[in-house]
């Protein structure tokens, strides 16, 4: 049955100053993002006050795998954007559902997205459709449709791809669908992070052991990567490019 995370406002009782990213975590930009402008992100952090984002998504987005919510990428996020700009500067917006479809998810945007009214959305999608086998183009459309929904209410757009795994690699064909995302990115001009790419380097340098046994090691592996991720993203943000 789909579950929701009701959108989870992080507080401030999340420490303004994060704890220090871990070693290891830096990637070249071209590898980890397929880089285009954040025009209203930009606008907002010139401009001061809030800045909004939601991190939109599988439940993978609401940080399944780490030692506690705490250590998911969207509170690591919010714990280094409040890093740079404070407590009242940043607030992140969950919006989490389990075993959805791209076209699920773009089915909620009007009713679950816009009223959160961000000025970001970081969609995390792909991974469902992959090891469902959905039709190539029908994820595409769907996904298509939902940035152009997003975009024509001038709110920029994050892609995130699927996460990187040995077993998940050797049993789903995800490069279709990577490429797709690539292609859609492109196609409407918003950024994508990569984070299947940045994920497998971490794990071929030896950064992280992804394959560890115990649930221990496993979780320890995820703290770390969620907390790159978190960083990676929130340096993205900070660093918003205005249209050209």
């Amino acid at each position: 049955m789909m579950r929701s995370w009701l959108a989870w406002v992080m507080a401030a009782t999340i420490a303004a100053t994060a704890e220090a990213a871990p070693d290891g975590c830096a990637l070249p930009q071209e590898q980890a993002f397929l880089d285009s402008s954040l025009p209203t992100t930009a606008r907002r952090l010139k401009a001061g006050g809030e800045l909004r984002v939601v991190v939109f998504g599988t439940a993978l987005a609401a940080g399944v795998g780490v030692s506690s919510t705490e250590r998911g990428f969207p509170a690591r996020l919010l714990a280094y954007l409040h890093e740079r700009r404070g407590a009242d500067g940043a607030a992140v917006v969950v919006k989490a559902y389990s075993g959805v479809t791209t076209k699920q998810m773009a089915e909620r945007i009007l009713d679950d997205i816009m009223p959160q009214r961000p000025d970001v959305v970081i969609w995390q999608t792909g991974t469902v459709d992959a090891v469902r086998g959905t039709d190539i183009n029908d994820f595409g459309d769907a996904l298509s449709a939902g940035v152009a929904l997003l975009r024509g209410r001038r709110i920029d757009v994050i892609l995130v791809n699927p996460q990187f795994g040995s077993r998940i690699s050797a049993t789903v064909d995800m490069a279709p669908y990577l490429d797709y995302m690539e292609r859609i990115a492109d196609m409407h001009d918003v950024v994508l992070f990569r984070r299947w790419d940045a994920m497998r380097t971490y794990a071929n340098e030896g950064r992280v052991k992804l394959d560890a046994v115990s649930r221990e090691k496993q979780q320890a592996a995820a703290d770390w990567v969620h907390d790159c991720i978190g960083r990676l993203l929130a340096h993205e943000i900070l660093t918003a490019k205005p249209e050209p």
